[in-house]
């Protein structure tokens, strides 16, 4: 049976304008919207307010950068079109409350909480719980969490596109999960930062299996020790570099969760061998 519970950390976003509520059903509402919010944001759709980019503590290739200030984070979010912001994030995260921030002039229509400060966010609040957001493709295989991690073309969406046509399995995520730890058990949750093959649930269940993916013409694994687990775990996170404790806690977490849950490498040619050759690992042949 599966963990119908979802993640420990949910955000409330609060807008004035009430015109760009997310729909009923959709992903993204489901996984943000976890009750009670840890994080409760008011948005603010007027001219950014100025701040200092040069006292940066970290920039972003993908055009962000975030600036420190008595302990309040200040998320600056450029396109790639103009050099000035077009969104600000102001977020005391220890107090659980902060503010977003708006041109009047772009993004009129759309969620005000959207990507790349969604994930941003996110990677802060699971890290300070005991989470972390991992690049992996992942199934609830009838209650059995199964994992597979891998950089970019490791082949997570063609795992997930030949799993989803499998009795009894849910791809929860082709490209990004939420993990997160409990007394005594792991869970892994899917976010709406799908890959192409464009799966998203956030429906949650308990983590029983990681494999590190390598493709090859046959299906193969290869023991891992936990420290080779913890620190490909952790190169594969989503992490906020830019809180040093933050980082550390991903980093904790990930040797903890190698040991509490089996890893292996995984060499597989994407095709049934490999469903049969998942569902012998996990006895379900």
């Amino acid at each position: 049976m599966s963990i119908t519970i979802g993640p420990h950390v949910g955000v409330e976003v609060n807008d004035p304008s009430g015109a760009s509520l997310l729909p009923d059903g959709s992903a993204a509402k489901a996984f943000f919207r976890r009750i009670p919010p840890v994080l409760t944001l008011d948005v603010r759709r007027c001219r950014l307010p100025a701040v200092d980019i040069r006292g940066a503590i970290f920039e972003s290739p993908g055009h962000w950068k975030v600036i420190k200030n008595n302990g309040t984070y200040t998320l600056v979010l450029y396109s790639f079109r103009s050099p000035d912001p077009y969104q600000l994030a102001i977020i005391d995260f220890s107090s659980g409350h902060g503010e977003i921030y708006l041109d009047p002039a772009s993004q009129t229509d759309a969620y005000p909480f959207f990507y790349p400060v969604d994930e941003i966010v996110f990677s802060k609040l699971l890290a300070d719980r005991g989470g972390f957001i991992t690049h992996a493709a992942g199934l609830d295989w009838n209650g059995r969490g199964v994992l597979f991690l891998g950089h970019s073309g490791a082949g997570k969406s063609t795992i997930a596109e030949l799993f989803a046509r499998v009795e009894g399995v849910e791809v929860l995520s082709d490209d990004r999960l939420a993990i997160e730890t409990a007394t005594n058990h792991v869970t892994m949750t899917g976010t709406p930062w799908h890959g192409l093959a464009s799966f998203a649930s956030p429906r949650t269940v308990r983590l029983e299996r990681i494999y590190f993916l390598r493709q090859a013409s046959s299906c193969a694994t290869w023991h891992m020790t936990s420290a080779e687990a913890a620190a490909r775990l952790f190169a594969l996170s989503v992490v906020p570099y830019w809180d040093q404790e933050a980082a550390e806690r991903v980093l904790s977490t990930c040797a903890q969760l190698s040991q509490d849950v089996p890893c292996a490498g995984l060499e597989f040619f994407p095709d049934q061998t490999l469903v049969e050759f998942i569902s012998d690992a996990l006895d379900f042949a």
